[in-house]
């Protein structure tokens, strides 16, 4: 018979016992996986990590890291995730239970005692994990987790490193979730840039009383569409594109593309569901 997996919910304290200061501070900047290993590895010995989110379906990876350079992370984390192991994750359901109801949980996972044998050997033997240690906090409707596997020459977490990963998880989440949504407004910055229908849709929502036709030849000027790419693309002739974007300038009061630009990034506000397209 099967025997189940050995889950340890981790204690979670009230105060932070880890200057958290240095990540907080690369929050929306590049160095931010550097300085979440640097943490984590001063914690626990982390080597590796992932920073996922999980909303309806499978958990999303935002961003990987391997202390020694390697795509090692983000191997395994496609394994997870590209194999299904995820919804025969014990740990990660306790996870995600332990953060709806607290808010912030930390769960460790002993993965040799895992009965799904493939999803033992597949995911953490093959990739040598001997441990693997869930932080997951709740984020409006979705989860924002953290994953971080365990090389087997480590062993277990000792009670010192559970008890400062404990005690800094919910400064912990606060900082890697103001992280999340700086990532999806860069995303949705670069479809605010690049997407015809979503910049067609802020011009035509802003009040400026373009025409049709104006607003989509404003549109792929923007996007750097020359006019006679423009005449080809919507059918028209280049003269007409010219009279079309004359007019547009004349209306917003502009005088160049260049002002064209400016205008549009005033006017952003980007909405979530359109900018969410250009993630998916």
């Amino acid at each position: 018979m099967a025997t189940a997996a050995t889950i340890q919910q981790v204690e979670v304290p009230r105060h932070c016992t880890y200057d958290l200061a240095p990540l907080a501070r690369a929050v929306g900047h590049r160095r931010f996986a550097g300085e979440l290993l640097q943490c984590l590895g001063a914690m626990c010995g982390a080597e590796h990590f992932t920073l996922f989110r999980k909303m309806e379906g499978a958990p999303r990876s935002l961003l990987c890291g391997s202390r020694d350079g390697t795509d090692t992370a983000t191997r395994q984390f496609s394994l997870y995730v590209g194999r299904h192991y995820w919804q025969f994750d014990p740990g990660l359901s306790a996870a995600l239970k332990g953060a709806t109801s607290d808010g912030v949980s930390v769960v460790r996972l002993d993965t040799r005692t895992l009965s799904d044998s493939e999803f033992r050997r597949g995911c953490y033997e093959r990739m040598r994990m001997r441990e693997r240690i869930l932080i997951c906090g709740a984020e409006s409707e979705s989860i924002v987790g953290l994953s971080i596997p365990r090389p087997e020459r480590f062993g277990l977490a000792d009670g010192a490193q559970l008890h400062a990963l404990g005690s800094s998880a919910p400064m912990l989440m606060a900082i890697l979730s103001r992280h999340v949504e700086a990532l999806d407004t860069v995303s949705d910055l670069r479809t605010a840039l690049t997407s015809l229908p979503l910049i067609e849709a802020v011009i035509g929502g802003a009040g400026s009383k373009l025409t049709k036709r104006e607003i989509q030849v404003c549109a792929r000027i923007l996007v750097g569409i020359s006019c006679v790419g423009i005449a080809l693309d919507l059918g028209i002739g280049e003269e007409t594109v010219t009279t079309y974007r004359k007019r547009a300038y004349q209306r917003l009061e502009i005088g160049c593309q260049r002002e064209l630009l400016l205008w549009y990034v005033s006017q952003l506000e980007v909405p979530k569901g359109l900018g969410a397209h250009g993630r998916h």
